[in-house]
Formats: C-alpha cells, structure tokens, sequence
C-alpha cells in the first residue's frame, strides 16, 4: 500500500470507527415481529379505523376510505398469517411498492366481483385505506415501500393528524422558531412519520439509533 492510498484509506477507517462507537451508543430499535394493533380480527380493525381519530371530515372522502378498507382487509384476508404484517408480507405489496400492489388488489377485486365499475376508483380507494392501515399501525411497510415517490408526503399529514397531533403540533412549534428553511424542515417532518410508520411508536419514541435501520 502506498503511502498516499494509506493516508486515502485512513478517514474511511476513522468513520468506521465513529460509526461503530454510535451504533454502541445508540443501538438501533429491534424490529418487532408483532404488536397488538397488528393482531386484531378483522371486524376489531374495522371497527376502530372507523372512529375518530381516523374518519375524515368529508363525508365523499370518508366513503371512499370505508369502501377502501373492507375491500383490503378482505384481500389480505386471503393469504395467511397469524398477523396483518404476516399476510401484508406474504401478500407481496411491501415488495411491490406503493403503486403496484393495488393493481395486484384490483385484479383480486375483478375476479371477486367486488370491483367498482370504474378502476380509478378502487384504486384512490386502496391508496386512502391503507394510508389509515400505517396510521392505525395496523401494518409496517418496509423504508424502501415507504419512500415511493409522493408516499411520505401525503402520510406526513395523517400521521401528524390521527397517530400523533400533539408530538407533530411540538415539532411545528419548534420549526416556526427554527432558522433552518422550509424544505429542511419539511424534509424532517416527513423522515420523522417515515420513522414511525416503519418503526411504530410515537414523536416521542425516536432516538438516535431508532433509524440505524
């Protein structure tokens, strides 16, 4: 090794290092393999994410979310698994993405004969339940599921408004004072729901090693 890709080779060993003390420092959050949300029969899960804090103030788009949850649940009544999360995985959607999967729940629905007569509609449909289904912490979907395009964006806002208003109303409180800019800010917003949505947990729950992985 020469002495030039030796001194090249040194800081990447430093931050190896740095990183090691951190993630002894911070060790990062077990991932659980089940939790009582998670375990709810399906007319238990129904019942809750049909009460306030999840319905929506608009009666058409309330509609749209009950419609979009019945036809979920029923689709993923199908595959097996002790747990939502069991059959969510099983199902393939978290591989699939946020995009994907409902068109694999929409051809479930047409051979069901559940669909709606204009796919648009299940489709907004599917995409509106199972944004309750991360919120009511019903199912985890993976980072990589989450960080679909337009995803996290639109989660951020339900997260703030049905699984934690007062943490996210702390977290705007500390932004209006912050000197950082909007998109930074926002940008933070929208890892912190990503977190919880992956993770579980409140605001409050966050640590440093909760986003290791």
């Amino acid at each position: 090794m020469t002495a030039q890709s030796l001194a090249l080779a040194r800081p990447e060993r430093r931050l190896g290092s740095i990183t090691a003390a951190l993630l002894k420092q911070f060790p990062p959050r077990r991932v659980a393999s089940t939790w009582p949300a998670t375990r709810q029969t399906h007319e238990e899960t129904l019942t809750r994410l049909l009460t306030p804090p999840f319905i929506l103030d608009v009666p058409g788009t309330q509609a749209r979310r009950r419609s979009g949850l019945g036809k979920v649940l029923c689709w993923l009544d199908q595959y097996p698994g002790q747990t939502w999360q069991d059959r969510w995985l099983v199902s393939g959607a978290d591989a699939a993405g946020n995009i994907a999967w409902r068109h694999r729940a929409m051809e479930w629905l047409r051979r069901d004969g559940s669909a709606c007569a204009r796919p648009k509609n299940d489709f907004d449909a599917l995409g509106s339940a199972v944004l309750v289904l991360i919120s009511g912490d019903v199912i985890r979907p993976s980072l990589s599921w989450l960080l679909t395009p337009g995803t996290v964006q639109i989660l951020t806002a339900e997260m703030a408004r049905s699984r934690d208003p007062k943490g996210f109303a702390e977290l705007v409180a500390v932004c209006r004072t912050d000197p950082a800019n909007s998109h930074t800010k926002d940008a933070a917003l929208r890892r912190i729901a990503t977190i919880m949505a992956a993770k579980g947990g409140l605001v409050g729950d966050i640590t440093v090693g909760t986003a290791w992985r």
